[in-house]
């Protein structure tokens, strides 16, 4: 898996079709699904974080850069880098797939 980040700008959601805030939705959800699984990774790998201190960091978008801050902070790693190459890229040692499905760009608005 390729490690890819992207950002949406969602200030304009209310005027966006239903079918995409759906997806916004089930993106986060998967997030949230995603966060949940790698903190039970991590815990079983001796690693001791709660969600708790993630959030506190990301708030409402949490994500792996959240984690990473989190495991130098704690000394788990000596750098951001570290923390993905060891605990969160996609070929690390905790390493958690997310279930991401594509938007379909085109929508006509009719």
């Amino acid at each position: 898996m390729i490690d890819r980040f992207w950002y949406v700008n969602a200030s304009w959601m209310a005027t966006t079709p239903p079918q995409f805030r759906e997806w916004i939705r089930g993106h986060q959800e998967s997030r949230r699904e995603r966060n949940r699984k790698l903190i039970a990774k991590l815990n079983s790998l001796g690693v001791e974080i709660t969600m708790e201190e993630v959030q506190a960091l990301g708030q409402h978008l949490t994500g792996r850069p959240h984690f990473a801050k989190v495991l130098l902070r704690k000394g788990y790693v000596k750098t951001n880098q570290e923390a993905f190459d060891r605990y969160l890229a996609g070929n690390a040692s905790a390493s958690v797939e997310r279930d991401e499905k594509a938007w379909r760009v085109g929508y006509s608005g009719s």
